[in-house]
């Protein structure tokens, strides 16, 4: 059963296939505003096409997304990132020739077009995402950690009220993973940033979410706190237990 608020994003029967695999079928939820939302599964459980239908990259077979109480379900990303959505992506890609400033600077000239307070608010982002010392280097030369920040710096630079990250602590070292829980935690407590999360790193999942959301098959199948939802036998069975394997 649902919950009753108003919802900062409300997805209803969502679904879609390709040659007919369900890569997600008939999936709900509800999101509130400032909240942080893990979204978990074993690969091929439809995460990543689930984050394509929001940011509007795919069109769903069946079913709505609201947003802000919007329907955005046709809208093209360009329109859904207008609206306050923005999402990164798995593979980082920065600009390599341009600079880490310039490569924020894109983004927020998206929403500011004036270029001095473009820069400005591209160096506000860089202090927040810990590379302000990187500013006037060619993002080709960032470290991995340093690139996964760029990531998200880029999509924060188009002032989205919900962002959308897509395993932005893989392959991250331990503590380098501790680093970006604690600049999430903190966007999310400054600006109010409202975050989806996938990833597998569960012991980042158990500290930076409060509800977590468990595909399979491209069904949910389990929803709720993280202490609670990481004792489901079907999460354990379907997800946890390739984890510890």
């Amino acid at each position: 059963m649902l919950m009753s608020f108003n919802p900062l994003l409300r997805i209803e029967n969502l679904s879609k296939s390709f040659k007919g695999v369900k890569a997600v079928h008939n999936v709900s939820f509800r999101m509130r505003e400032g909240e942080i939302i893990g979204l978990i599964g074993p690969n091929g459980a439809g995460k990543t096409t689930f984050f394509n239908l929001l940011a509007g990259a795919i069109q769903p077979d069946h079913g709505h997304i609201f947003f802000n109480e919007q329907d955005i379900t046709k809208l093209k990303p360009h329109e859904i990132c207008t609206l306050g959505m923005a999402r990164t992506f798995q593979i980082v890609r920065p600009f390599k020739e341009l600079t880490t400033l310039d490569n924020v600077v894109i983004g927020a000239l998206s929403k500011e077009h004036d270029m001095s307070r473009a820069k400005k608010n591209a160096l506000e982002i860089l202090q927040l995402l810990d590379l302000q010392d990187k500013a006037n280097q060619q993002a080709e030369y960032l470290t991995l950690p340093e690139r996964k920040r760029l990531e998200v710096a880029r999509a924060l630079a188009t002032k989205p009220s919900l962002i959308l990250l897509d395993e932005v602590m893989a392959g991250l070292r331990p503590n380098e993973v501790d680093t970006m829980v604690d600049i999430l935690q903190n966007l999310n407590k400054q600006l109010g940033l409202s975050i989806i999360v996938i990833e597998h790193v569960m012991r980042a999942v158990m500290r930076l979410s409060n509800h977590i959301i468990v595909l399979n098959h491209g069904e949910k199948i389990a929803e709720g706190k993280p202490e609670i939802v990481t004792k489901d036998p079907r999460v354990l069975e379907c997800y946890l237990g390739e984890v510890a394997a």
